[in-house]
């Protein structure tokens, strides 16, 4: 592979919530970008090699360009334990920064990561503040865990009809159409369909409860007329899908009542098999002593 250009992306479980995380990386610059599959919201940044090297050199724990990229896209990809990642939001870096207490006191976490913090101006009510989220490249070495912050703006999010894709193409993804190369059969992975299709229902339920935000989605100023008419169209989709798992389980039932026929009837035919055997067998007896008298004249 091309060292000099990296792409990556994936979708990680940060602070409870699921991520899509994708970077884009060249000799001149690198892209990151986090955005929430389910509200839509988006925070990316470019950055350059002078940038990157800069701020590894502030931590203690200088990489190169080149390798601080092949560090991220290990922790995108989870294909090393010695690297991940955390979203934090400006009010976190805060309460990072507040509860430093001194040089002799060690946080556990590196002075790196209240670097944010300490070179942010001061002001969390400033919307351009609140909307950035601090995407948080974790190195874990032997005695030591060394934080990378990267600082990324907030993009907004995608129309109301972007939305509704996202989520049709989760759901076909978990139930494609019936006869599909990808259509799940047999009971326990109908099991698992279902199963998956409640987690989403939750996910989207918790979601158009919330506002459509969630945990890290309080992006401000992403409010009024349209985020009112992507709730309801969010909550419609939720009401679409929990129908939908309805039926999907009354159809498991039907199956399930089905099967357990099936097996009445073949367990029935069983036992009737069973003692036309035993008649058979009692019946050659009693012809082989017949044979046997016959013989013995």
């Amino acid at each position: 592979m091309d060292r000099s250009q990296v792409h990556a992306e994936g979708r990680l479980e940060v602070r409870g919530l699921e991520l899509e995380v994708r970077m884009e990386a060249g000799g001149s610059s690198l892209n990151v970008e986090v955005q929430d599959p389910y509200s839509g919201d988006c925070w990316r940044a470019d950055f350059q090699p002078s940038y990157v090297e800069d701020l590894t050199h502030k931590t203690g724990n200088f990489k190169q360009f080149s390798v601080f990229c092949s560090m991220l896209e290990s922790a995108i990809t989870q294909s090393s334990e010695s690297v991940s990642l955390d979203l934090l939001t400006y009010a976190d870096l805060e309460r990072m920064r507040s509860r430093k207490s001194g040089p002799a006191m060690r946080s556990a976490l590196h002075p790196s990561a209240a670097a944010a913090a300490a070179t942010t101006p001061s002001g969390a009510a400033n919307p351009a503040l609140s909307s950035k989220r601090y995407l948080i490249l974790i190195y874990t070495v032997e005695f030591d865990r060394i934080h990378y912050p990267l600082a990324l703006g907030y993009a907004g999010r995608p129309d109301t009809a972007t939305l509704q894709r996202a989520v049709r193409q989760l759901k076909e993804e978990l139930v494609p159409p019936a006869g599909s190369p990808g259509r799940r059969a047999g009971p326990q992975a109908q099991g698992r369909d279902k199963r998956e299709l409640e987690a989403l229902v939750a996910r989207l339920q918790k979601r158009a409860e919330g506002g459509g935000c969630g945990g890290v989605s309080d992006a401000g100023g992403v409010v009024g007329a349209t985020a009112a008419k992507e709730l309801r169209v969010l909550r419609r989709l939720v009401s679409s899908l929990q129908e939908e798992l309805g039926r999907e389980r009354a159809k498991a039932q039907r199956s399930a009542a089905k099967r357990s026929q099936e097996i009445r009837k073949l367990d029935d035919e069983l036992e009737e098999a069973r003692a036309s055997e035993r008649s058979l067998r009692a019946r050659v007896k009693c012809l082989s002593t017949e044979l046997a008298l016959y013989k013995r004249g």
